[in-house]
């Protein structure tokens, strides 16, 4: 929603609870050769996605996180960020990365490296930036972070400073601050899954 509308308001705030990791998705017109291989190659995809264990085509990772060096895995980690795709950094990278904390730690890491290299004030950056581990639903943007580098934009913690009511132009939080808005967007329900397909 954030990179869609970001650059057509005159102002947005975004009202988050928990910062979420999201990874590029690396959206990008396929070329002839990448679309030739993939319609000679759809009884090998349909295979791979329906012996995969997400059934997104993905290849699931059989190495062990802690069975390379620390600086392999910054390659491989950032290998999957270049390629984009969260499902991809999650399930592409390491077969223990969801199941083995100290192999999370160090996705978690390299991702919030990500965040402090491309959201520029500090203030924003902190609020954008996840404390809980790579988890919850993964997410792919296009531009996510980026936007938060805009003047027009800001991000408010409401986990800190929860909601309290909407007021008849805009919301008021527990703190008692104000916020006038000439719109509220309540983003809560999207096609996750088979909408990608």
């Amino acid at each position: 929603m954030i990179t869609n509308i970001a650059k057509d308001v005159g102002s947005l705030l975004c009202f988050q609870r928990h910062p979420q990791y999201t990874i590029p998705a690396r959206r990008r017109p396929v070329t002839k050769e990448e679309r030739d291989n993939i319609n000679k190659s759809y009884d090998e995809i349909w295979h791979q996605a329906r012996h995969s264990l997400t059934g997104m085509g993905i290849e699931d990772s059989k190495i062990k996180a802690t069975s390379i060096s620390e600086e392999e895995r910054e390659g491989v980690y950032q290998a999957a960020w270049d390629e984009g795709g969260a499902m991809r950094f999650s399930l592409g990278t390491f077969c223990n990365i969801s199941t083995d904390e100290a192999v999370n730690r160090p996705a978690c890491d390299f991702i919030k490296n990500k965040i402090a290299q491309i959201v520029k004030d500090p203030e924003k950056r902190r609020k954008l930036t996840p404390t809980e581990l790579f988890v919850r639903r993964h997410c792919c943007d296009i531009g996510n972070y980026e936007q938060f580098n805009r003047d027009n934009e800001d991000v408010v913690d409401i986990k800190a400073n929860p909601i309290a009511e909407f007021t008849s132009n805009g919301l008021r939080l527990s703190d008692g601050t104000i916020h006038e808005l000439d719109v509220v967007i309540c983003p809560t329900g999207f096609n996750a899954f088979d909408g990608a397909y």
